[in-house]
């Protein structure tokens, strides 16, 4: 029963060169090896895990930088995976919006290694950015900015242009992060 869709699949599919018997047999085959290992620890799913793994649950990172958005969480942790929102150029403290990229890029960092340390890793450990830029212009001054806090082993990173949600804002930057084990 478990194999229903995967026989379907075969069935409607041409194998060149082998009867799709033969096919189906190979495939069960496999799937009694590897499904058990894929679905370890997923609950109502697949073999029991040894070790006693479960899913993780998300969590809600608790940190309350000024102007934080009330309708988002500041970050989220599945496992040992940690998603900041968008955060925007306001001072982390003061909640004032930076008078230029620079300072506004500096804030948005700065908010961001707060909720990571909340989150319990660093910048060091971020592996991807998003950053929405109001202004082409402000491209170079951004990717300086930016430098100081990534100088080496630097995350994967898209930039894009986009209006934000209010015209002073002129970045907003979403990261991913890992807590090391």
């Amino acid at each position: 029963m478990r194999f229903g869709l995967i026989n379907h699949l075969i069935m409607s599919v041409q194998w060149p060169g082998m009867p799709q018997s033969l096919a189906l047999d190979e495939l069960h085959m496999l799937a009694e090896e590897v499904f058990p290992r894929v679905l370890q620890g997923w609950p109502g799913r697949g073999a029991p895990s040894n070790q006693g793994d479960v899913m993780p649950k998300k969590e809600i990172v608790q940190v309350n930088p000024a102007a934080a958005n009330p309708n988002l969480s500041p970050a989220t942790k599945f496992g040992n995976l940690v998603f900041v929102s968008g955060q925007t150029g306001r001072h982390p403290v003061t909640g004032e919006v930076g008078k230029d990229i620079r300072e506004q890029t500096r804030n948005v960092l700065e908010r961001i290694k707060t909720i990571l340390a909340a989150a319990g890793t660093s910048l060091d450990n971020v592996l991807t950015v998003t950053t929405h830029l109001t202004k082409r212009e402000d491209v170079a001054a951004y990717n300086e900015e930016y430098a100081k806090y990534f100088p080496t082993n630097k995350p994967a990173r898209t930039t894009v242009s986009a209006a934000l949600n209010s015209p002073e804002l002129l970045v907003e930057i979403t990261v991913t992060a890992c807590i090391p084990s």
